[in-house]
């Protein structure tokens, strides 16, 4: 989906047009919520974005479409309405002939502590994080690092998180049919990855780790499939019997070699040093499976 966008973007010939619905306040109506809830509270907003995400399937969506949001961080006064954005009914320079405006001497720009540009970034972050959510195609492009559950049940496409992600990255991760789902971590990541995957891959390249190792406790616990490939120096301990480790062979550095490159290309990076690291390959054991138990066993 975001080379079918860039491509369009380039003027370049593409099978079909992208889809990026402006959803607006059409969003809020979606889950019940007028112009001005979906406008202002985050939860509402979130929870409605993330409906039309699942209704209408974008290439892309656009968080939030209020084009007032700037005038009222400088000053600018809105008449709110139920079913509309809101509208700029007063200006920080209004005056008239007896009481002329005085222009402000100090004139800051507006930062991300201004208006509802806290409400904005808050939606924004957990847009990023839940989309991966049930995920079947596309990428998703994370610049900085990412919070909990990322890519939570996805069962196709791939995910590339510049930095480091939280608990339970991958969590019931499954590929399905001819879908092979991906998820990149940049930095490291938080206890329980990969827990109670069934498929796909997940690669932890440990960046600024210097060589330790990259996820939290309780790696691949449940895990059943697929594959978690993490970048550091020894091999990791503590782990279930469920879960074997290796050092990744030529064949796993292979198969990751494409993800690693396209990594680099998205943030930055020598891929080619990146490789040639030392790997260890999370797998499960298929002599010690876990018979019904949802407990920890070592």
């Amino acid at each position: 989906m975001k080379d079918l966008l860039f491509r369009t973007l380039r003027h370049e010939e593409t099978e079909r047009a992208p889809w990026v619905p402006f959803a607006g306040v059409h969003a809020g109506k979606l889950k019940g919520y007028d112009a001005t809830e979906m406008l202002t509270d985050a939860d509402k907003a979130f929870e409605s974005l993330m409906e039309v995400n699942r209704l209408y399937k974008p290439d892309g969506q656009p968080v939030i479409f209020d084009l007032q949001i700037e005038a009222e961080c400088l000053g600018c006064g809105l008449t709110w309405a139920d079913d509309c954005p809101p509208s700029v009914s007063s200006h920080p320079l209004d005056g008239s002939d007896e009481e002329p405006p005085e222009t402000p001497c100090d004139c800051t720009i507006p930062t991300k502590e201004s208006g509802r540009i806290p409400y904005v970034l808050d939606v924004m972050k957990r847009m990023k994080e839940a989309v991966g959510d049930t995920m079947n195609q596309g990428d998703i492009i994370i610049h900085g690092n990412v919070g909990d559950a990322c890519g939570y049940g996805m069962r196709g496409g791939r995910i590339f998180i510049e930095g480091d992600c939280g608990y339970r990255g991958g969590i019931h991760m499954k590929a399905y049919e001819q879908h092979f789902p991906v998820i990149v971590i940049g930095g490291k990541a938080g206890s329980f990855l990969g827990e109670y995957q069934a498929g796909g891959l997940i690669l932890v390249l440990g960046r600024g780790q210097d060589g330790a190792y990259p996820a939290g406790n309780f790696c691949g616990t449940g895990m059943h499939g697929g594959k978690i490939v993490l970048r550091c120096d020894k091999a990791p301990a503590g782990l279930p019997r469920q879960v074997l480790v290796s050092p990744a062979s030529e064949e796993d550095l292979k198969h990751i070699a494409p993800y690693i490159e396209e990594y680099c290309r998205h943030f930055g990076g020598d891929a080619a040093a990146l490789l040639a690291q030392q790997y260890y390959v999370l797998s499960p054991n298929p002599e010690a499976g876990y018979h019904q138990l949802y407990t920890y066993e070592s």
